[in-house]
Formats: structure tokens, C-alpha cells, sequence
């Protein structure tokens, strides 16, 4: 499994707790540790530019596969 596939994954089965973590972070402009924070840990592994940010994309990604497949 790549590294996208494992924060792909990762953000996929903690979808809600990221979901809530990044809420948060919006609100207060403070991301505590959590979810999103051992996303990033993963993210990092890809050698990216500001991995909390390309963890914040996979969960965004995974919100919007929801939303999306739920209409349907």
C-alpha cells in the first residue's frame, strides 16, 4: 500500500474525528493533537510541503466522496 493510499485510508475510516479536529482548527486556529495530527505524521512521509495541509486535502477529499455518493 503507497503512502496515498494509507492517508487516503486513514482519513477515510477516522472521516468524522478529522472532520470535528478541522472544524475546530478553523474556528480557534488551533489544531490539538488527534486525528489529524497522525494523519500528518503519515503525510509527511510523502516529502510535501506543508503536510497539515495535504492532511486537511484527504479529508476533505474523503468528506466530499461522501456527500458526493449520497446523493446518488
Amino acid at each position: 500500500m503507497s503512502i496515498q493510499q494509507k492517508a487516503k485510508a486513514f482519513a477515510e475510516q477516522n472521516l468524522a474525528q478529522c472532520s470535528r479536529e478541522i472544524v475546530e482548527w478553523r474556528r480557534t486556529g488551533i489544531l490539538r493533537d488527534g486525528k489529524v495530527r497522525e494523519l500528518e505524521v503519515i503525510v509527511e512521509a510523502m516529502g510535501l510541503d506543508d503536510s497539515t495541509r495535504q492532511a486537511e486535502g484527504f479529508v476533505i477529499q474523503a468528506a466530499l466522496e461522501v456527500a458526493a455518493k449520497s446523493d446518488q
